[in-house]
């Protein structure tokens, strides 16, 4: 188990609160259950903020209901606003959610459904960029 990973539509963190003694897995189905998360500091560290960020913008694509782009944006704005209020000092959190809000903005002629598919991709880019990043800085202290 990855600290943050996306799975069957869900994102599953470990609750970094409970750690070491306990080594327990939350799951988020919606951006709001990702914003009380990083809020309550289940899930701890700039750059795995970030991720779970980015992971909580996928989650509000895929509930939007959404018809056209203008609605779509909305409904992304509205995620993002309230996933930045939670933790106004993590740089990653920002820099996450500024990277996902430019790619829904350059896509903005693609059909909603392929759009979903690629902000979530995007999330996935952003956790697998942050794994590499630390197993280079595990190869070279």
């Amino acid at each position: 188990m990855r600290t943050i990973e996306w799975k069957e539509g869900k994102v599953f963190l470990i609750d970094q609160r409970k750690l070491p003694l306990k080594y327990e897995i939350i799951n988020c189905s919606t951006y709001q259950e990702v914003t009380e998360a990083i809020k309550k500091m289940k899930i701890r560290g700039a750059p795995a903020i970030g991720v779970a960020a980015a992971f909580g913008i996928a989650l509000a694509a895929y509930s939007s209901k959404a018809d056209t782009y203008k609605e779509f944006s909305l409904d992304m704005e509205k995620a993002k606003n309230c996933l930045t209020l939670t933790r106004p000092t993590a740089v990653n959190l920002f820099w996450a959610l500024e990277r996902m809000m430019n790619l829904i903005n350059l896509k903005k002629d693609i059909d909603l459904c392929k759009l979903k598919d690629i902000i979530l991709q995007e999330a996935k880019n952003i956790a697998r960029e942050d794994i590499e990043i630390n197993k280079t800085i595990g190869k070279y202290g």
